[in-house]
Parts: structure tokens; sequence; C-alpha cells
């Protein structure tokens, strides 16, 4: 029964944590600080890959930084 809660509990964990490091990365691009913003957007994008506005970010903020 543990199992099964720790089964539903943990990937609302990963999608509030790629949350977290998605809003981080929005404030470090807004601040121009594009390598900190393709780190943040990074490590949002592999805790939850499902979600494509991840990927753009990162994507778009990899361009723009190099």
């Amino acid at each position: 029964m543990l199992a099964l809660i720790f089964l539903l509990v943990a990937p609302a964990a990963q999608a509030s944590k790629a949350s977290s490091f998605f809003k981080d990365g929005q404030k470090a691009e807004a601040a121009g600080n594009y390598d900190l913003a393709v780190t943040l957007y990074q490590k949002a994008f592999e805790a939850d890959r499902k979600n494509p506005q991840y990927m753009s970010a990162l994507r778009r903020t990899r361009f723009v930084a190099a």
C-alpha cells in the first residue's frame, strides 16, 4: 500500500520541482543571465520531459546563449 501511495505522489513532486526550475529559469532569462536560464530550463525539462513549454524555453535560450 505504501508503494502505491509513493507512485501516486512522486509524479506530482517531480512536476512541482520542474515548475520551480522553470520559474527560476524565466527569472534568469528576464535578467539576461542566459547561461543560468539554460541550466534551469534543462533541469525543468529533465524533471518533466512531457511538458512542451520546458523544451521550447530550453531550445530558445540555448539559441540566444550561443
